[in-house]
């Protein structure tokens, strides 16, 4: 009820609707928030405030329409929230779908109204999300793969402001980008990976970089806008291809039993014989590999193969240097989407996309090539540059320089009258992050912080984006006599699976005498920070009668220099 695609009277009938080669990804957004452990932080979480929904209110008077455009009230950790759809229809089929949702919307808000009980108006509004996705699936379906996605914002910000654009999966972040405002009114986009739901649904957030912000915007128009820019690019020489679940359906490490994709293969025979190239990146064991390829008759196919471990883009770089063309004439195509948008980062210029958009991408003017006697003998001579070519120094490297060019800080300090409620908070929030799983009420939180048994610790965290305030709450107990244990370590999802959590816990370990213990519960949900202790190298200590798991880790003096560690503890 409290949900909307965005206002038709700011965007459906405005002249931008109908200019030619723009069309739009059918999107509803929502209000969320960035901490969110719904329902279940309701009963404890002291920033809980009832919608007539019975939900959290995380967007003051919910996202509404006013006489100036879209209103969005942020409170502190709010943000809104869309099901990902890189597919996009035609302004018509937008309008038509706008007309319906909203219809039925004025409807449901009429008997939701009407409604004399929280069972009832819960009811309601379940029936209005259940058609309105329906509407946007059906619609949805029928889009197409645009050349360019973007996040089109005209808007009205009431302070200076950063925000945060980013895809996520259920738990983790596949990409990310900021966007400044300033205050006052602005038009801004944002570029958006195209990027494969097919297997897992994927979800766009907008919400200011330091969620304890609160910040009131106003969208003219806040869209996803796709666009068909083919005729600007080069044509195609080269496409790379990935191997498992891409050419070959299935997994090579995991089943022999592999189904070739026959179009791909026809298509790959077509184009080669118009001189168009193909090379191959995959994660894969090299000699078992290219047997497959020879057993399927598709080993002289490809130039410059790149079958290994190493990261995707550092095997691109090294065939866009190895057959000296530029990269914005390739084509990469391959499954998994943060392999896409890791290559995308990194090779600039590059055209990354799903095995399912290759064939329909085939059809227009990058792949109309002349064709030759020269180019039909293409692949050969490429494939006598490769055996002329000596190999150059080998790249030896793994995501972790991807990593390190995020430039991620943590700053450990002492709790304070200050903090300490944001770290209570995260204690009710978190999920995934918390390794016991305890959620202690603010009392109990201040006698472990005031306690002289234990040391506790609160981490905040920036990077080149921005700065994200505070993401986790550590306590370690020091009684006399034992070894040091955490007995509760939290960290907000947020910046989950950067490194952060494990640096942390290896430079507490140095600094409480090299050996430290960690108190671990396993949840339904806290299967991330057990994957944290175990990436540590940490061992299970054998104890009689107790709740948790101990693990017990030595301080690791050559653990990778990714995050860097602030302690101003002492300061």
């Amino acid at each position: 009820m409290f949900d909307l695609i965005v206002s038709k009277k700011y965007s459906y009938t405005s002249d931008k609707a109908i200019q030619p080669g723009i069309k739009y990804s059918p999107t509803v957004w929502a209000e969320h928030c960035v901490e969110c452990a719904a329902p279940l932080c309701y009963p404890t979480c002291t920033r809980f405030k009832k919608r007539k929904d019975g939900v959290c209110v995380r967007i003051n008077n919910g996202i509404s329409v006013t006489d100036k455009g879209i209103e969005v009230s942020f409170r502190s950790w709010a943000k809104i929230e869309a099901p990902y759809n890189p597919r996009v229809i035609t302004p018509i089929e937008y309008k038509n779908l706008a007309k319906k949702v909203y219809w039925f919307d004025g409807l449901t808000r009429w008997m939701f109204n009407l409604m004399p009980t929280l069972g009832l108006r819960k009811f309601i509004s379940n029936v209005d999300y259940s058609y309105r996705q329906k509407l946007i699936n059906k619609y949805g379906s029928k889009g197409i793969f645009p050349e360019r996605l973007k996040l089109y914002m005209d808007v009205t910000s009431s302070a200076d402001v950063k925000l945060a654009v980013d895809i996520k999966e259920q738990f983790n972040v596949v990409w990310k980008n900021a966007v400044d405002l300033k205050k006052g009114h602005q038009i801004t986009e944002v570029d958006l990976p195209i990027m494969d739901i097919s297997k897992v649904p994927l979800y766009i957030n907008i919400h200011p970089l330091d969620t304890e912000v609160e910040v009131c915007l106003t969208f003219n128009v806040l869209e996803i806008i796709g666009e068909n820019t083919v005729a600007s690019k080069k044509k195609v020489k080269c496409c790379i291809w990935d191997l498992d679940n891409t050419l070959w359906e299935g997994i090579l490490v995991e089943n022999d039993a592999l189904k070739l994709r026959q179009d791909f293969v026809k298509f790959i025979k077509d184009t080669d014989a118009r001189g168009i190239v193909h090379s191959i990146s995959s994660k894969n064991d090299l000699d078992n590999t290219m047997n497959k390829l020879k057993e399927f008759g598709l080993d002289e196919y490809f130039v410059f193969p790149k079958i290994n471990w190493n990261p995707k883009s550092q095997n691109i770089l090294r065939t866009v240097k190895q057959m000296n063309i530029n990269a914005d004439t390739i084509i990469f195509i391959d499954d998994n989407p943060f392999e896409r948008s890791e290559v995308s980062s990194v090779v600039k210029g590059i055209t990354c996309v799903d095995p399912s958009e290759i064939l329909e991408l085939a059809k227009g003017d990058r792949f109309n090539v002349e064709v030759s006697a020269e180019s039909k003998d293409r692949r050969h001579t490429y494939q006598l540059m490769e055996k002329m070519q000596s190999e150059q120094e080998e790249w030896v490297g793994d995501i972790s320089d991807f990593l390190k060019s995020c430039n991620l800080q943590g700053t450990i300090s002492q709790p304070n009258e200050t903090n300490i409620k944001r770290c209570h908070e995260l204690l009710q929030r978190s999920n995934q992050l918390n390794a016991s799983g305890r959620r202690l009420s603010f009392e109990e939180l201040e006698a472990i912080v005031k306690s002289s048994e234990n040391n506790s610790f609160v981490l905040n965290a920036s990077d080149k984006f921005g700065d994200y305030g505070i993401v986790g709450f550590l306590n370690i107990n020091v009684k006399d006599g034992s070894v040091p244990t955490v007995t509760d370590f939290v960290i907000s999802c947020r910046v989950a699976n950067r490194m952060l959590e494990p640096t942390v816990l290896n430079y507490l370990t140095k600094k409480f005498g090299g050996r430290l213990r960690i108190n671990y519960k396993k949840t339904d949900r806290n299967g991330p920070m057990f994957k944290v202790i175990n990436d540590l190298g940490s061992h299970t200590v054998a104890s009689a009668d107790c709740e948790f798991e101990i693990y017990e880790h030595d301080y690791n003096n050559n653990f990778p220099e990714i995050v860097t560690v602030v302690d101003n503890t002492d300061k």
